[in-house]
């Protein structure tokens, strides 16, 4: 009982100490901190207004801070305004997934839209304020996202998982494979997360309230998703949970008089 109650403070400060950026619809501030992937090699046959190509890239997850802005609006700043928050307005250093192979990675502080999937008004932020309009694309992405966390990032399959990310994202048309890897590797993993793309696939296991969508207000940089912390409301609930698990470990482990 000891252990279980040492596991149960741990899981409640982890989760009280989480992230700043809450599962929400806003604006804010983005901020480059570096890349947290490996070196990979791909190619990629035409599709839309892309040509045929190979690149090698650091694959996600890349790293990123927040400063949280205020409402859920997506109106762009006057000209001008784009000045760094302060230093403690900042969140923490966490992983970002790119879902946008076809433009490069800006470096730097600039403004953002955050676009939470869970949002009950999301059908009216997905192609106005982001970059694709199918929920559906971005929930298979968010379950690559979290396989690439299970499996490691610099595995194969981390890497193909990447590539599947992308070819999701940009459209059937843009056949990705991974340059020494597996034969239908990135495909494999494409329909292991899309499915359908109505009812089957991967995607259908995604909380979508704990992935948001950032996009670039300039439209100049890749769009990412992150795996985003709980409302308050959520923390409290979840808070009181391991509190109550905590008393009834006590009252287990008390003697009957």
């Amino acid at each position: 009982m000891r252990n279980l109650k040492a596991l149960a403070f741990a899981a409640l400060a982890s989760t009280l100490l989480a992230g700043s950026l809450q599962a929400q619809t806003g604006t804010g501030m983005f901020r480059w901190v570096g890349t947290n992937g490996v070196w990979a090699g791909y190619n990629w046959t035409a599709g839309g207004s892309h040509a045929a190509g190979s690149a090698n890239v650091y694959t996600s997850p890349y790293l990123a801070k927040f400063a949280v802005g205020s409402g859920p609006t997506w109106v762009l700043p006057p000209a001008g305004t784009y000045a760094p928050p302060a230093a403690t307005a900042w969140g923490p250093t966490v992983d970002i997934f790119c879902v946008d192979f076809f433009h490069t990675a800006t470096q730097g502080d600039y403004a953002v839209n955050f676009t939470n999937l869970g949002d009950a008004n999301v059908g009216s932020y997905l192609g106005s304020v982001t970059r694709e309009t199918s929920l559906v694309k971005y929930l298979a992405a968010a379950y690559l996202a979290e396989r690439i966390g299970a499996v490691g990032i610099a595995t194969g399959a981390a890497k193909d998982m990447n590539g599947a990310i992308w070819q999701i994202m940009t459209g059937s048309a843009n056949l990705f494979n991974r340059i020494g890897g597996p034969v239908g590797g990135v495909a494999n993993y494409v329909s292991e997360a899309y499915g359908d793309g109505a009812t089957t696939g991967g995607w259908t296991t995604v909380n979508a309230s704990q992935w948001v969508v950032v996009s670039d207000q300039r439209g100049v940089s890749q769009e990412y998703i992150t795996h985003v912390t709980p409302e308050p409301a959520t923390l409290l609930l979840l808070g009181t949970g391991l509190l109550a698990m905590l008393m009834g470990a006590g009252a287990l482990r008390r003697s009957p008089v």
